[in-house]
This record gives C-alpha cells, structure tokens and sequence, in this order.
C-alpha cells in the first residue's frame, strides 16, 4: 500500500477565536486578504498578498511577499524561503497557526503529529517568547569557611499555563528547536534584574546543550557583560560539554577576557572525566545532587567523594556540592573538603523581591 503524507495547519482564521484545520495542498497555497486567496483572513493587519506556502510530500515552506505587518516562523519574523515542520508556530500579522502533518494509507487517514494537543502550551510559549515574561529566581550559594552567601544561581520561572518551571518551559523550546533562544532569554532577564540589586555578589549563569561555545553562546555573554559591567558572572557548563579541551581552553580564555568565571556542573552525574576537566580546569566544579543526597548515611561514598574533592583542589577548583537539604549531609560536606555549598537547607530559589 503506498503511503503518502499531507499537510495541514491549525488555528483561529476569523477573530471569534474558533480553531480550523487547513489543508496545504501540493504546490503554492497563498495566504492574505483578498477574498480570492487560498486562506483569506479578513483583517486589515493582514496584507492583500501577505504570504504563501510551498509544499511538497517531504518539505513545507512559507514565504513572505512583502507584508506591512510580517509573517513569522516560532517568534522570528522571516525574510526568505523557511522550512517548517510540526509544532512550528507560523504567524501572519496578528493570526497564528501550528504546523501539523498526516499520514494517508490507501483511503485512510492518520495523524501523525495533531497539534491541537500543543497548541495550548505552545500557544503560551510563544507569548512568553515576544513578551519575555520569564520570570528569574535565585538561589544562594553558600561559602563553608564563614557561611556566607558569595552568590547566587540563576534558574527560570514562568507564570504562563503549562510553563510555570525550567523542565516544562524547556520541553517546549526542544520540541520547536528553540530551546537556545529561550536560555539567552533566561540569562538576559536574569542578569537585568541582578544588575539592580545593592550586592548579588557572583551570578551563576546556566546554559543548554544546544548552546556552543563558539557559535552563538560567546556573542551572548559579550552582550551579557556590556549590560552589566560590573557584574560578577560564573557560567555553568555541563562537563559533557569538554570533549575538544583546545576549544575549551580557548573558550575559557574568552571568558577571561569578559571576567567571567566558568564552573562545570552536574560532576559524576556520568563519568567523572577528571583527566580531561584538569586540562581545562574551571573556577568552580558542581558536584551532582547524586553524589551529595544521603552522603552522611554512607561511609564508602564519603571516602570516595573525599578523594575526588582533595584532588580537585589540588588543581585550584572550588568544589561545590549541589542539592544539600539536611544539615548533616553539609556537615559531612564541610569535613571532606566541600569550598562552597547550595541546596533547600541554604535557601529555595525566589524572585528578586524575596531575597
């Protein structure tokens, strides 16, 4: 049976707000205002001619023909040929749909990705994108010679339906390969805020795996540090992410020149590569919430990270245990040689407004 697929797009063509289906035929389907047009939305903020799509049984494309008010793929208004494929978010002036597709076998027909689903989550993704309403949160990081707080960690809310914490809003963003975009969103918002504060002392500043090094991600934190100038700034790499030590040696070197510190995080939640991490030695080292839970009920453990912990100093690293909630797992930290702590026993992350 040969099985073919079919295009469509979800979303509200007239103002009451009502959601349609609408098929994307093969070939050029176009969209705009005139009564005549494949998909006519009866708006004046929709041009005459404002866009069209080209679809083909493997691709889809959108194109804009020079509309006053944009066509827009995931946020980003588009100048030239787009692809786009399922759960993208295409918006023509102030009407969005999402992208969805269907497979037909013989007379039957198939859904293969319905975004009705989605479309509610990313319906506000999409708003928390344009308005940049994340929402940061701190929380402090301790120093264990005077218990002081030397900092804090930066970590992303939200108060849109669907998206209220890191793991949903990131969720979202891989679905729709945005993931990066929102973790710039999140640090610029972050760092705006902190900037305001009378002593945030050092921020530490999160990254995602899709963020490289030297694409994009250094251009950011330029940006970052010509925002903030006098802002102290730790950024936090997964230690997956040093698998070329010349690159990180050069990326670290970077940072330098920003006077931004680096720390690894989540260490020995994998492999605890300590041969390659020397080779580019960070200012700080996470230890993953794995190694730290329960340290105080067992003896083994405790040796094991001791040794990790003595060596990792030896090389000039601040080790920091994440994820302390019981004031004996920081007494076993402090004994074997933790320099800095964070965790709920220290204090749960909150806005601004209750530091």
């Amino acid at each position: 049976m040969i099985t073919t697929s079919a295009w469509f797009i979800e979303g509200a063509v007239t103002t009451d707000g009502l959601t349609q289906r609408v098929s994307i035929p093969m070939g050029r389907f176009q969209v705009g205002r005139r009564a005549d047009a494949n998909m006519c939305l009866a708006n004046p903020s929709v041009s005459k001619n404002h866009a069209e799509f080209v679809a083909t049984e493997v691709a889809l494309f959108v194109r804009d023909l020079g509309s006053t008010n944009g066509t827009f793929v995931n946020g980003e208004r588009i100048t030239q040929d787009t692809p786009i494929g399922t759960h993208d978010i295409v918006q023509f002036a102030d009407f969005e749909f999402i992208v969805g597709r269907t497979s037909i076998q013989g007379s039957s027909l198939t859904a293969l990705c319905s975004p009705s689903q989605w479309q509610s989550t990313l319906a506000q993704f999409h708003k928390l994108l344009t308005s940049r309403s994340v929402v940061p949160h701190f929380q402090p990081i301790i120093r264990f010679s005077d218990d002081q707080t030397i900092g804090y960690e930066l970590l992303a809310r939200s108060t849109h339906a669907g998206l209220t914490n890191p793991r949903e809003m990131f969720d979202a963003a891989e679905k729709i390969g945005l993931a990066a975009r929102l973790s710039v969103i999140c640090r610029e918002t972050g760092v705006e805020i902190a900037n305001k504060l009378a002593k945030p002392g050092l921020l530490f500043l999160n990254t995602h795996p899709s963020e490289k090094p030297h694409v994009g991600l250094l251009e950011s934190l330029i940006q970052l540090r010509m925002r903030a100038p006098d802002l102290g700034i730790v950024l936090e790499l997964h230690e997956s992410a040093v698998t070329n030590p010349k690159e990180m040696a050069e990326f670290r070197d970077e940072l330098r020149n920003l006077r931004i510190q680096l720390a690894y995080d989540d260490f020995g939640a994998g492999q605890a590569r300590l041969l390659e991490l020397a080779e580019v030695a960070p200012d700080f080292l996470k230890f993953d919430i794995g190694l730290v839970h329960d340290i105080h009920l067992a003896p083994q453990r405790q040796q094991m990270v001791a040794g990790l912990v003595r060596t990792i100093r030896e090389l000039g690293i601040q080790p920091l245990a994440e994820g302390i909630e019981l004031t004996a797992e920081a007494e076993v930290c402090r004994q074997i040689g933790f320099t800095h702590a964070q965790g709920f026993l220290f204090g749960r992350p909150v806005p601004a407004e209750s530091m």
